[in-house]
């Protein structure tokens, strides 16, 4: 068991769904999105794994910062706010990318013992 604010874990869920769909290429044949859980030890480990455009390097390391963005109507808050919950819960987040391959977003929260 996990304690989540349920609210504040949507938001995290539904920007991180977002951002993954609005990765697709419109002309890509095969489109990947998986979502999956598991226990680790005393951590549940949460990865969105998709084959969108994926990210170099460069911008990966931007990525985080307030008002950074690379999307044309974005605000640069939702990654920088998914990961304040995340570590306000006592969890992690990590984003690992490669252009041209797809993106894995890791969440790691602590379970109760």
């Amino acid at each position: 068991i996990c304690h989540i604010n349920e609210s504040m874990f949507k938001q995290v869920m539904l920007n991180l769904l977002r951002n993954a769909i609005e990765a697709f290429d419109e002309g890509a044949s095969y489109k990947y999105l998986k979502v999956s859980s598991k226990e680790i030890g005393e951590y549940v480990h949460i990865e969105l794994i998709d084959n969108g455009k994926g990210m170099p390097k460069d911008v990966l390391e931007q990525l985080g910062k307030p008002f950074f963005t690379t999307k044309e109507k974005g605000t640069g808050v939702g990654i920088p706010l998914c990961k304040k919950i995340v570590e306000d819960h006592g969890g992690k987040f990590q984003i690992l990318s490669e252009r041209d391959v797809g993106t894995k977003v890791i969440l790691t929260f602590p379970l109760l013992v």
